[in-house]
């Protein structure tokens, strides 16, 4: 996912450790020309980190992640880069969420949720700042914001 500035590249990665398989979130610095890891570095387990999502607001990105190693549910994480500090914007231990996409503006966020228990369709949702938790917005898959 590229930064604001078009400057940085995040992405997922997977590297073997001695316990198996770690996820970590990298990022690649193209005016330095250089590749940091930013999240998974010192891992004691595997949190399965996907779906990212950068905002036109540059101290605004988004990664999905699982909490437990030994729970299906996968949440959203809204974090700064630059201090990896934030908070969880969609975690309800019976959902699991992907896709994210910001708005142009950087302040609204959809994506796309599933019930892990029973038969359910797919849902789209949405966060923006003020809320304590997504709206549920429709059944559906894959939202994409039109230009």
């Amino acid at each position: 996912m590229w930064s604001p500035d078009s400057t940085k590249l995040m992405f997922t990665n997977i590297k073997q450790a001695e316990e198996g398989i770690r996820t970590q979130v990298l990022l690649a610095d193209l005016t330095l020309n250089e590749t940091t890891t930013l999240i998974g570095t010192n891992d004691d387990h595997d949190y399965g980190y996907y779906s990212l999502a950068w905002s036109s607001i540059e101290e605004r990105a988004v990664v999905g992640f699982r909490l437990s190693e030994n729970q299906p549910a996968q949440i959203l994480w809204m974090f700064n880069p630059a201090r990896l500090d934030g908070i969880l914007i969609a975690n309800e231990p019976e959902y699991t969420y992907n896709a994210p996409q910001w708005d142009t503006w950087g302040s609204t966020l959809v994506f796309q949720q599933f019930r892990l228990k029973g038969v359910h369709a797919p849902e789209i949702a949405y966060w923006q700042d003020g809320f304590d938790a997504p709206v549920l917005l429709t059944e559906g898959i894959l939202p994409q914001w039109l230009p």
